[in-house]
């Protein structure tokens, strides 16, 4: 794995005012008039308005974890997206090593999920942890460092009125403060609590 670091090695925090504007930063948050909510990065997308659920179509070993329960396939037209339910890793088949669009959104990514891809050497790919924001059922990111991080769910809530001026005048916002935690091998668990996943199986 990429940019794994020691165990003694002190995690900076960032307040929850920090890790919103980061969050915001790399999805692309809505405002008031509906605009569609972008997973910078993940290329996942939600118009606001819009109910939709994550369903992959055919399992796969992990190149990852290994998991050969909830590593799913779908096959588009064009290209492939894979998604890992158990440790939360993703790709695309158009996510090639030297892709320059790749480097160029990687450099607007989370430093976590910068130091945790990986090269999937069957597909000519590269795996990246998961950021998966879908509007106002929220997002899931992951916070920690490589060897050692958590998943995290949070939810959208609404701004009261007067305190709108503290978050440049959004009415909804992050309530990262309030995140759900999960372990590293707790991904699906994410995901149900935001009520995104279906048709996926039992724990083994």
């Amino acid at each position: 794995m990429l940019g794994e670091s020691s165990e003694d090695e002190e995690i900076v925090e960032m307040s929850d005012k920090e890790k919103e504007e980061i969050l915001r930063d790399i999805t692309s948050i809505s405002n008031d008039d509906g605009e569609t909510w972008t997973c910078a990065f993940c290329e996942m997308e939600k118009e606001s308005t819009v109910e939709k659920h994550l369903f992959y179509q055919y399992g796969i070993v992990c190149p990852s974890c290994f998991d050969t329960d909830r590593c799913f396939e779908e096959v588009q037209e064009t290209y492939s997206s894979y998604l890992c339910f158990n440790c939360g890793y993703m790709s695309d088949s158009r996510y090639k090593v030297d892709d320059l669009d790749l480097i160029e959104k990687l450099k607007n990514s989370p430093k976590l999920v910068q130091d945790t891809k990986f090269e999937d050497k069957e597909r000519g790919i590269v795996w990246f942890l998961s950021v998966i924001n879908m509007g106002e059922l929220g997002i899931i990111f992951p916070e920690g460092r490589p060897n050692k991080y958590v998943w995290k769910y949070a939810k959208v809530v609404d701004i009261p009125e007067e305190e709108q001026s503290k978050y440049n005048n959004y009415s909804q916002r992050l309530d990262v403060e309030n995140a759900k935690k999960f372990g590293q091998y707790e991904f699906i668990e994410a995901c149900k609590k935001m009520g995104i996943t279906r048709d996926i199986k039992p724990d083994a």
